[in-house]
């Protein structure tokens, strides 16, 4: 978080989204991110990377952002249907 200058605090509420699986920017990354950012609610995707499958925006992403929209707000997100989100099979063939 320090790359673009000194971390900027306030209570404007901010929506992060990592992905359990990205190697270039994994929800370690925002520990600590409370303390600067006290409106805050990070959500942590099981199994993604970098980007968002489509099937996770489609099954609980796309409401989570409408609603963190809407309200402008973290307050009250329901992030349980992150437990639902099925991944795509990943087919290899030789």
């Amino acid at each position: 978080m320090g790359d673009y200058g000194p971390p900027r605090v306030t209570d404007t509420p901010v929506l992060m989204i990592n992905g359990t699986a990205d190697p270039q920017d994994p929800p370690a990354n925002m520990a600590g991110a409370q303390r600067i950012w006290p409106n805050s609610l990070q959500i942590i995707e099981p199994g993604q990377s970098h980007s968002i499958d489509i099937n996770a925006w489609n099954q609980c992403d796309g409401t989570l952002v409408r609603t963190f929209v809407e309200t402008a707000s973290v307050k009250g997100l329901n992030t349980g249907c992150l437990a639902q989100v099925t991944l795509p099979q990943f087919a290899v063939s030789w």
